[in-house]
């Protein structure tokens, strides 16, 4: 009996190890060191970079509807509206890194941020008296953020403005799963011509502090699984067949040597 207690006990530990999961972190809040009425300035000045191949959306407007007026007639405009206030026009940025403006030229606009393109723009239009007093704004019609991984609704998605932070675009796909490490989120970011990732805490307060916190376009999003989910994806399903076919052939063998013994003690 204590040989088949043993046994007993030595198949509890394998069944144990076998179902046990790695260790992992149970942190499911976000910025979870963070004191209740406290405040965290962002250091991270925001500015989203302009690059080869964004689509550009200018507005153009002026409190003088004839000045704005002569400057789209020059510019190729057919309308006959004398009240013009608000001017449109899209642009492609090229593989150069310029776009073609009328009247104003090919202008360098890649690597600078949509702010300074904007004022760019307003400056040449004031110094060739092409409009009076115009206010430039510069926004990117295909501002693309792709957000992958243990996430609920994995996809890329068109940004509506000119800014987003990362807590904004893990709402945006569903939030992240029980599964998803919160604690070590990666951002793939193109910067300069070289791929870059960087790594964010979501559980930490110094995310604002973080370069990642804003995301910049076509930045990729990928959250990995927790150790968790790694064992739940390399888990053999037979493994509990296995186990009790073990015990089975093991409790067979220690009952045909019990019976053994017992035959040993009446053999002469």
């Amino acid at each position: 009996m204590k040989r088949q207690h043993l046994i007993g006990i030595l198949l509890s530990l394998i069944m144990a190890a076998a179902l046990t999961s790695c260790r992992t972190s149970d942190e499911l809040v976000y910025i979870s060191d963070a004191q209740y009425d406290s405040a965290t300035t962002i250091l991270q000045e925001y500015s989203t970079i302009v690059m080869p191949g964004d689509e550009l959306a200018i507005d153009i407007v002026s409190m003088s509807p004839e000045s704005l007026f002569q400057f789209y007639k020059r510019s190729g405009g057919n309308s006959s509206n004398n009240d013009v206030r608000n001017l449109r026009s899209e642009y492609l940025v090229s593989q150069e890194g310029t776009i073609e403006m009328p009247m104003l030229g090919k202008m360098t606009v890649a690597g600078l941020p949509l702010d300074t393109v904007a004022t760019n723009i307003q400056k040449g239009l004031i110094d060739s008296n092409f409009v009076e007093d115009p206010t430039v704004t510069v926004t990117r019609t295909n501002f693309r953020i792709t957000v992958l991984g243990e996430v609920r609704k994995p996809q890329q998605f068109t940004v509506d403005g000119n800014r987003i932070t990362i807590l904004e675009a893990i709402a945006v796909v569903g939030d992240i799963k029980q599964s998803g490490m919160r604690d070590c989120v990666k951002v793939m970011r193109e910067q300069n011509g070289e791929q870059q990732i960087g790594i964010i805490d979501l559980t930490s307060q110094e995310i604002f502090n973080s370069p990642y916190y804003y995301l910049q376009q076509n930045d990729i999003v990928y959250v990995e699984p927790n150790d968790k989910r790694k064992r739940t994806a390399t888990y053999n399903p037979n493994i509990l067949s296995y186990i009790s076919i073990g015990a089975s052939v093991l409790n067979l063998i220690t009952s045909l040597g019990l019976r053994m013994e017992r035959v040993d003690r009446y053999l002469p």
